[in-house]
């Protein structure tokens, strides 16, 4: 019983990871698209 909750923590720690690291590149992504908008806005001037 011990080990089969073991590896649901462990399953559910990797979820949770994956998620994070998920979240962070869309933000990394969003902030890129951004500075390029930025960029592209002050190359126009």
């Amino acid at each position: 019983m011990a080990r089969i909750s073991a590896i649901a923590v462990a399953c559910n720690l990797e979820k949770l990871n994956t998620f994070s690291l998920n979240s962070s590149l869309g933000v990394s992504a969003a902030w890129i698209e951004v500075i390029k908008r930025n960029e592209i806005k002050n190359a126009k001037k």
